[in-house]
Order: C-alpha cells, then structure tokens, then sequence
C-alpha cells in the first residue's frame, strides 16, 4: 500500500563532458534501477546528457546532435517503463539553444521546460551560450 505517495528519486549519474554516450547509459542504468525499485519519477541534473561543464562546447552542432540522439535513444530504450525520467540538455529552439529539462514517459516526451534565470557571474557564463525562457 502506498497511501497515497509518490516515490521520487533523485539521481546523479558519473558523466563525463561531452559524452553523451556514456552519459546516456549511466542515466538509462539508473532508471531502470529505479523502476525496479518502484520509483515513479526520477530527476536528473542539469545537463545530465552533456555534461554541464561544456562551455562553449554548447554552441557546437555536433554537440547538441549527439545530445538529441542520446534523449532518442533513452526515449526507445523506455518505452516500455511506466517511469517518469526527468533529464537535463541543450535543446535548440527557433536557432537558439535552451538549458532544458526533458520529462519523458514511456517512450514519449511529456513536457520540456527551459531554465529561466540564466547566471552570469563568477565562474557561470550560461548567458554565453543559452537564451532565457
């Protein structure tokens, strides 16, 4: 019995920059060790699927082509999982590029929402390479 709640987990998979292979295996390894342990929702970090350190990396097309193949291939290898995934990427929007958070289910994607406040001091330049939403 479950009285009501939802079991979350919160995930923090080893990635490497720019590795978006290798990131998407640790993410797709931990989702379905979660699923296995009834988790209904797992988040991921920013950037889980690059990597949040790649800098200006991210205005690279390469880069975010291989972002989106690995969110195509997470979306494949759990199509078949009831569990909601939330994971972090680039998304490009209209040629711009977002710091975005994937929410997918099933196989399909549920929602993206884009971060909002973008900081820009000290050692984050995210205002260099992302648009605000």
């Amino acid at each position: 019995m479950n009285y009501g709640f939802v079991k979350v987990a919160a995930a923090v998979p080893h990635v490497k920059v720019a590795d978006c292979k290798f990131n998407v295996e640790r993410i797709e390894s931990q989702i379905a060790i979660a699923e296995g342990k009834g988790v209904q929702i797992i988040v991921f970090p920013e950037m889980s699927i690059t990597g949040y350190t790649c800098g200006d990396l991210f205005g690279q097309q390469i880069l975010l082509e291989e972002a989106e193949m690995g969110l195509m291939q997470i979306l494949n290898n759990t199509r078949q999982l009831d569990i909601i995934s939330i994971v972090g990427m680039p998304v490009v929007v209209n040629s711009t590029v977002i710091n975005a958070a994937v929410v997918i289910q099933k196989g399909k994607v549920l929602g993206v929402a884009a971060k909002t406040y973008l900081p820009n001091y000290k050692e984050f330049y995210e205002q260099r390479w992302f648009t605000s939403a």
